[in-house]
């Protein structure tokens, strides 16, 4: 199963050479309810066929991407800065919940497509009392928000974002030529949220209850810490590529 959102917003551009001879750059984030990429430095003591996961809430900020051409006339390289924001970083949300975080279409040139590099950070989360929580309408964005099925057994959770001043992904230029589709690079960034859970098991882990008297496992650096290191060392080997650098 895979959860999707594409983001469209036609006839915003960024002018780069001349428009004519230019294809649209949009971005697709996506979260993949299916083991979707190698599991890395992991001992999988569950088969991912064994456990259902749902995400409410997965949000990065994105500071800019680099995509990198070939100019074969020119016998030289051309790079484009997309979603190069002045103010802060844009918001998106992996889970598709938030219509409102999106990224607007830009352009390229019509050239060899090579590296393409996103260029993110993770929300700053706050400390709270679980008791003073609602989980349903939970929404501080330095957590992801989800929960964990296994067989009868339903767990809610809240996972605290690691303390990464930077997340950067980068996509080979085998990746980046699949994006073309139609003249249109459509970026796809997927996050394995089965793969990332893969060997935890949420529902033995310690619970707490909130405000409503409702269950919930909260995941950071004091509560169910050992489960919190395990989560945050795969986080980074959970999207659509294995290139992945954080900055600390």
């Amino acid at each position: 199963m895979l959860m999707s959102l594409a983001f469209w917003q036609s006839g915003c551009f960024t002018e780069v050479g001349n428009a004519e001879d230019d294809r649209l750059v949009s971005a697709k984030f996506q979260i993949d309810l299916v083991q979707c990429a190698p599991v890395l430095n992991k001992v999988a003591t569950q088969k991912v066929d064994s456990f259902d996961v749902n995400i409410f809430q997965f949000y990065v900020n994105v500071k800019e991407a680099e995509f990198y051409f070939y100019d074969s006339v020119k016998m030289n390289s051309s790079e484009y800065h997309l979603w190069k924001f002045t103010s802060d970083p844009l918001p998106i949300d992996f889970s598709g919940q938030d219509p409102i975080a999106r990224l607007p279409v830009e352009s390229v040139g019509r050239l060899i497509p090579r590296d393409f590099y996103l260029t993110c950070s993770l929300p700053n989360r706050k400390s709270f009392k679980v008791d003073t929580i609602d989980f349903k309408t939970f929404s501080d964005r330095g957590y992801i928000k989800g929960r964990f099925i296994d067989g009868k057994f339903e767990t809610n959770f809240l996972f605290a974002m690691p303390k990464s001043l930077q997340l950067r992904l980068q996509y080979t230029p085998e990746q980046s030529k699949r994006w073309l589709v139609n003249g249109m690079y459509t970026c796809d960034f997927i996050f394995c949220a089965k793969q990332w859970l893969l060997g935890v098991d949420l529902s033995k882990a310690a619970m707490d209850k909130d405000k409503m008297g409702n269950s919930i496992v909260i995941i950071n650096d004091v509560k169910n810490a050992a489960i919190y290191q395990t989560l945050s060392d795969s986080f980074y080997k959970s999207f659509n590529t294995t290139l992945v650098k954080s900055k600390f």
